[in-house]
């Protein structure tokens, strides 16, 4: 009979061995926002002297309690605008928060919109900042 069990363990291979490991603490990492703003802007509408514009406005830093988005469009001119206060210096268009729209948590998003005119083609939007801060 012994020898019987040591046909089988040598038909099964060598035995492996094991060395004792110090037992460790698993680690959770959350990783923090990446910061900044994602900034998207697609016309819905447009006509031969204008267009309407929706802007998508995501916070990927820490929330805020109220926005002002700014971008370049030369050659527009926001004639109306929603869901933010609007000012257009020329070349440059700024969107404030309203009172009900001025929170901003991460990851959240709001959209706003405007009517503008212009005569060309598709529409310059550049160089959006939110709060300053450039955004993607």
């Amino acid at each position: 009979m012994p020898q019987r069990a040591y046909d089988l363990a040598v038909a099964a291979g060598p035995v492996p061995t094991t060395t004792p490991t110090t037992p460790t603490t698993p680690t959770t990492t959350t990783t923090p926002p990446s910061g900044g703003c994602a900034v998207t802007q697609r016309v819905v509408s447009s006509w031969p002297t204008g267009y309407t514009g929706e802007i998508v406005i995501e916070n990927r830093g820490a929330p805020l309690d109220h926005w002002t988005l700014t971008f370049s469009a030369p050659g527009v001119t926001v004639t109306q605008g929603w869901n933010g206060t609007w000012t257009d210096t020329g070349d440059v268009v700024e969107a404030a928060s309203t009172p009900w729209n001025g929170t901003l948590t991460t990851g959240g998003t709001v959209t706003i919109g405007y009517n503008a005119n212009y005569g060309g083609g598709t529409p310059p939007f550049r160089s959006p900042t939110l709060n300053g801060r450039s955004c993607a």
